[in-house]
């Protein structure tokens, strides 16, 4: 017997996400789950926080690990590797989770994962499917595991 999956409105997604033990993206309806990374992704963005945190110094900037969701529109939110925000960080709720205003995301990629990384990354993040805002102003990084070479993908 096939499995069927329904879709799921953006608050029955958000109460799943927030009682579930592990992460989930939603894309129009459809939920994803975020596996936990290994441990070389894992050090690649702990490094990857590290020379931001360094790199913004005395900025009025944050950065965010993974556990900060992105919401992309009204319909789609992710978990980036790292988030990080230049100005004053919007969010769309009160638990201050929901990130509006990404300045730069990261993604960190292996090989089985790099497709998926920058589809999400050109078509969610930066918006570029026709109709949808931009919420990112700056750019996406991708990090290639492999390598550890920085891109930027957008």
């Amino acid at each position: 017997m096939a499995v069927q999956f329904r879709q799921m409105t953006v608050e029955e997604y958000l109460a799943f996400d927030e009682a579930s033990e592990i992460q989930h993206e939603f894309t129009d309806g459809e939920l994803i789950p975020i596996p936990g990374g290994s441990g070389p992704h894992n050090s690649i963005v702990a490094r990857t926080i590290g020379a931001l945190l360094a790199a913004v110094g005395d900025r009025n900037c944050t950065v965010y690990a993974s556990q900060m969701r992105v919401q992309v529109d009204a319909a789609n939110y992710l978990y980036p590797d790292v988030s990080v925000v230049c100005g004053e960080p919007a969010c769309a709720d009160d638990n201050e989770v929901i990130l509006l205003n990404p300045t730069v995301v990261v993604e960190v990629t292996s090989p089985s994962s790099i497709e998926r990384d920058r589809i999400r990354a050109e078509v969610h993040v930066l918006g570029q499917t026709e109709g949808r805002p931009n919420p990112c102003t700056g750019s996406v990084l991708e990090v290639a595991r492999a390598n550890g070479r920085v891109s930027v993908v957008a």
